[in-house]
């Protein structure tokens, strides 16, 4: 992909998470500096759209990103040779307490709230199961049907089982964090995104799941969780 169309996808994307908006050629014109005009702007977009990264719900109305378009941000993000470095954030150092003391619940609730995301924790040793943040995940959360809310309350009461279940998802992974854009291996409904990451703390596994909206902030959620993790390797 062109620089140029890669930085339009990326602003476009990053304005979405933060306001929900639905993208467009004047606003990127208006909130960013591509050096190019809003005509020139609108034909990527349109690009764009053709190439499945953005749809419309309406002919005239603004562009949606699609999960295409989520993972592209996320392989983004992700990218080694792109990472800026990481200090420890002052906020985390609760958090990082908490989970080197044991209290795993008070630890599920403060990233919960750190990250405004429902957070999950399990341990498949002892099968202890820690969750925090539903409300919060529901509230961020559109709803066109009653259906889609009642799809989000069943996966959130199967969560155990799925978790716990003989169809480990974990077990077939050994690359750390996993991201899950739509449904996922623990969740069925097309609106929640989930980061899944490993932990390991005196031979003990800690699975750990932030769970939000699909435009939740991702590259806040994985910046934290190498916050957490490079904090409890040195610690």
């Amino acid at each position: 992909m062109l620089e140029r169309k890669k930085a339009i996808l990326t602003a476009g994307l990053r304005d979405f998470i933060k306001t929900g908006k639905p993208v467009t050629s004047e606003n990127l014109y208006q909130n960013h500096r591509f050096n190019i005009k809003p005509a020139m702007i609108r034909a990527e977009l349109h690009s764009l759209t053709t190439e499945g990264y953005f749809y419309q719900k309406h002919s005239s109305g603004g562009r949606l990103p699609s999960n295409k378009a989520y993972r592209f941000f996320v392989d983004e993000i992700s990218n080694p040779a792109l990472e800026d470095s990481f200090e420890q954030i002052e906020s985390l150092a609760g958090l990082i307490e908490y989970f080197k003391e044991g209290k795993k619940d008070n630890f599920i609730e403060q990233l919960a709230k750190e990250l405004r995301i429902l957070s999950v924790g399990y341990e498949p040793l002892e099968k202890n199961f820690y969750q925090s943040g539903f409300e919060q995940l529901v509230r961020q959360l559109e709803f066109e049907m009653k259906s889609d809310f009642l799809e989000v309350v069943e996966d959130f009461e199967f969560l155990p089982k799925r978790l716990s279940g003989p169809a480990c998802f974990w077990q077939h992974y050994q690359n750390w964090p996993q991201v899950f854009i739509g449904r996922s291996p623990v969740t069925s409904c097309p609106q929640l995104s989930l980061i899944a990451d490993e932990f390991e703390k005196k031979g003990k596994i800690f699975l750990l799941l932030a769970i939000g909206p699909k435009r939740m902030d991702y590259q806040k959620s994985l910046k934290t969780l190498k916050v957490l993790k490079n904090s409890l390797k040195n610690g």
